[in-house]
């Protein structure tokens, strides 16, 4: 096979009938940007992207672009199932929407709970439905309030999370959110957050020094429960890899440390699996990585590929059980309009169906690796000092460091060109996923689960 048979592109849509300009006036005359700086968006330098197939977008101006971040580890089926579109259609021919709670229930929101509680860790048999990743963490912290407080706990308020983590834009996310750019201008946060160190070899200040990890961050979570007070502290929560916080995968035994420690004080262990759930590092759910169980899972992204606003928090039936035994007439004040919407449902269950757990949870293995050797051996990574690779399934994420000023130009770079034929140009978007002075994480290839193995080779 030739090299340009290897890279032939899906056909482009046909040039589009748009005013390209006339949308980027009405972009910034009627739209408050997000994570992006207001001058950026007032000079109006934004792509404009009209359509997706596969693991390829374009532009309004017909560029076309390989998503190497899968719309931030969100669309894990890639951009043209039709099997899902045929799921909404049904949906909303027969039910477009109900409430999800007072009583109320749907057909989708009933089977796609029952699908996910088969697929978590044992024990995690109760699902709440919510409508994205923030509002799944945002539910955690009121769960594990609502629990400690029917057990007779009501100072059991604190929460713990990583310095480097991610959990949401929404206050309550955001404020176990380690990442400090998600704080500025929003303080104060919640009150009762702390942050440990990430477990992260390569620039530990535990043990970055001894010849093997000693888990003494882990450790650090019982020494600021000790610190607080274990009366006063409802959970811990972390990412199995960290997203936003540099594509930092937490080692298996870190997590078994974690989950003694939580045991040891009473204290709820969550697990953050808004983009490393539904097959995406080679299990169901990344925690099952580690072996153990944690009393929350918060999930979302790839619950129905993205396709449909949709999130869920899976909880331990011993929370469950709490709940029961409360005094008569307590409820779960909290929810959320278009929680277990029959729609977005449908789509899930869909994606359930389309992803086959077991075979596609095997080809994500096997591409970690894959792609891993790829990364490490291409010549043309010679552009930067390759620091520090890590591969989990499709997450692979490189850190590199630069001489002088190119630090500075490529950490304002999102989109790379990827190669040139003819005149023909392909983009690789890629995720910069965190960056301080001398530190840039760039997320390669959190792509579809099915990208063919030629596309890895561009990638």
């Amino acid at each position: 096979m030739s090299q340009q048979q290897a890279y032939a592109q899906p056909p482009a849509p046909r040039p589009f009938e748009l005013d390209v300009e006339k949308l980027r006036d009405l972009e910034r005359q009627n739209k408050l940007p997000v994570f992006t700086t207001f001058q950026d968006h007032a000079d109006g330098d934004f792509t404009v992207i009209v359509a997706g197939k596969g693991v390829y977008l374009w532009d309004a101006e017909g560029n076309q672009y390989l998503d190497g971040c899968s719309g931030i580890g969100n669309v894990g089926l890639g951009y043209d199932q039709t099997e899902i579109a045929d799921a909404v259609h049904a949906q909303m021919k027969t039910l477009p929407f109900h409430l999800g709670g007072w009583n109320f229930s749907t057909p989708p929101s009933i089977e796609l709970a029952a699908k996910l509680t088969q697929h978590a860790p044992d024990g995690l048999n109760r699902v709440i439905f919510v409508s994205g990743g923030s509002e799944a963490n945002e539910t955690v912290i009121k769960v594990s309030r609502l629990y400690f407080r029917l057990r007779g706990f009501e100072k059991k308020t604190t929460a713990i999370a990583l310095d480097r983590s991610y959990h949401g834009a929404t206050y309550g996310a955001a404020s176990l959110t380690g990442l400090p750019h998600m704080h500025e201008h929003f303080e104060p946060m919640l009150s009762k957050v702390r942050h440990i160190p990430t477990p992260y070899r390569y620039r530990c200040e535990q043990c970055g020094t001894q010849p093997a990890c000693t888990l003494a961050c882990a450790d650090m979570l019982e020494k600021v429960i000790l610190e607080e007070g274990p009366e006063t502290v409802a959970f811990f929560i972390a990412e199995p890899v960290l997203g936003g916080g540099g594509g930092i995968p937490l080692p298996p035994e870190y997590f078994q440390r974690i989950r003694a420690i939580c045991d040891k004080y009473d204290v709820l262990m969550v697990s953050d699996e808004v983009i490393t759930g539904f097959g995406r590092t080679g299990k169901m759910f990344a925690i099952e990585h580690a072996g153990v169980t944690p009393d929350m899972i918060s999930t979302a992204k790839g619950i129905n590929s993205g396709y449909l606003p949709l999130g869920a928090v899976l909880l331990h039936e011993k929370i469950y059980d709490t709940f029961l035994q409360a005094p008569e007439g307590t409820d779960f004040s909290h929810g959320y309009t278009n929680s277990g919407h029959p729609v977005c449902c449908a789509v899930g269950l869909k994606t359930l169906e389309i992803i086959q757990p077991l075979e596609i949870a095997l080809r994500a293995k096997q591409r970690a690796c894959r792609v891993t050797g790829l990364c490490q051996s291409e010549e043309a990574l010679l552009l930067y000092v390759l620091s520090c690779m890590q591969g989990v399934a499709p997450f692979i994420k490189a850190e590199c460091v630069f001489e002088g000023d190119r630090v500075e130009v490529l950490a304002e770079e999102r989109n790379f060109s990827l190669f040139h034929k003819e005149q023909s140009t392909i983009t690789l978007m890629i995720h910069t996923a965190c960056r301080d002075d001398l530190y840039l994480a760039l997320e390669l290839s959190k792509n579809p689960f099915w990208v063919l193995q030629r596309v890895e080779d561009q990638v």
